[in-house]
């Protein structure tokens, strides 16, 4: 009894999927769908998938896509391009008190 539950819930999954569902409650209705087809009750398996929906609408994101959308979105950092001298930003440096004098007068 259980075995032919799980098989006629796997059978409504690959129905649901079969018709490229945009989101969850349409994945859901469709399994619904195929179940009172056949006049079965309700499904005991509700399938959620793991990477979520394709936004145009063409069924569950796979494995292969999601990896291909997490390569385009690391894209190598821009270096930034430095400007003038590498020195200290306040007025004091790292010699010391002494250095605090405008550059003006000690030159």
């Amino acid at each position: 009894m259980i075995p032919a539950m799980f098989n006629r819930s796997a059978m409504a999954l690959k129905y649901a999927i079969d018709r490229k569902p945009k989101d969850q409650s349409q994945m859901n209705k469709l399994q619904r769908e195929y179940h009172t087809m056949f006049g079965f009750p309700k499904p005991i398996l509700l399938y959620s998938p793991k990477y979520g929906f394709n936004k145009d609408g063409s069924g569950p994101i796979s494995d292969q896509q999601y990896k291909q959308m997490q390569k385009a979105k690391t894209k190598p950092p821009v270096a930034k391009k430095r400007l003038g001298v590498n020195r200290p930003r306040s007025r004091t440096s790292l010699m010391g008190i002494n250095n605090f004098l405008p550059r003006r007068i000690l030159g």
